[in-house]
């Protein structure tokens, strides 16, 4: 029931700024209009605004214009709206990327500085493997064939840190 209540609610509450936006709307832009018309005409104009301004601002063939003008006012505030939505959700998309390029860099220089380590000590078991070689000494298979294994993975972890995120 509650939330009945507050749908309800909250639909007299946007109904009601629609109807003061129209009705605000159209009277401020009628009468910036008339009284533009007015002090800007050269030609004497028939208003009487001294002795009767409401009969000539707003008399019943000015209703037409005023119901066309409240409803620019209405659809200027829903562009608004949308538009600040629009902004908003911009805003937050910005947010979001920015967090997910921050997170890829720090996860890019984690793995950099992994690998580097990790690169450091298996090319030194590399290196004492070629030694072995060109001394004519044979290296167990236990030894080639992880470091290897370890090279193509830092290669593989590489690709997957720096190569797969811009693609």
């Amino acid at each position: 029931m509650k939330s009945h209540n507050r749908i309800s609610a909250q639909l007299a509450f946007s109904i009601s700024k629609l109807v003061i936006a129209f009705i605000a709307g159209g009277i401020f832009i009628h009468l910036f209009i008339m009284l533009l018309d007015y002090y800007l005409m050269t030609w004497p104009l028939y208003l009487n605004l001294r002795e009767d301004f409401m009969g000539s601002i707003f008399s019943a063939p000015m209703i037409p214009m005023m119901t066309t003008y409240g409803s620019f006012s209405v659809a200027t505030y829903f562009l608004w709206k949308k538009m600040k939505k629009a902004v908003l959700l911009a805003r937050e998309k910005e947010i979001q990327n920015e967090k997910v390029g921050s997170v890829l860099k720090a996860m890019q220089h984690m793995t950099g500085m992994l690998a580097e380590h990790i690169a450091t000590q298996n090319s030194q078991i590399l290196n004492w493997i070629e030694l072995q070689k060109a001394q004519g000494r044979t290296v167990s298979e236990k030894v080639q064939q992880p470091s290897e294994r370890i090279a193509a993975t830092l290669q593989s972890l590489s690709e997957i840190s720096f190569v797969f995120p811009y693609t």
